[in-house]
């Protein structure tokens, strides 16, 4: 039978959490002026108010969040990080 864990290997605790939620939003209502097209690249039919509240129901998404243009990837990871590391309460 094979071993899974072995009583000296390292472990990792969880000691802080952080993140970095983007300040730009746009809400469901901000879409419904855009027009949606199919697989083929034709515009639906539908009214697209109807096709963002359609979206809404299946997904629960009401809102999402945008970094402005001037934020990079590794900005968001070193203010989440910069976040873990205070609620840690660990000596950077």
């Amino acid at each position: 039978m094979m071993q899974l864990f072995h009583p000296k290997m390292l472990s990792s605790i969880i000691t802080g959490t952080g993140c970095f939620i983007p300040p730009v939003v746009r809400t469901n209502q901000d879409f419904s002026q855009h027009l949606f097209y199919s697989e083929k690249y034709e515009a639906l039919p539908t009214p697209p108010d109807v096709v963002v509240e359609k979206f809404r129901q299946i997904t629960g998404i009401e809102e999402r969040r945008y970094a402005t243009g001037d934020t990079n990837a590794s900005d968001i990871g070193s203010l989440a990080g910069a976040g873990a590391i205070a609620d840690s309460g660990v000596d950077p």
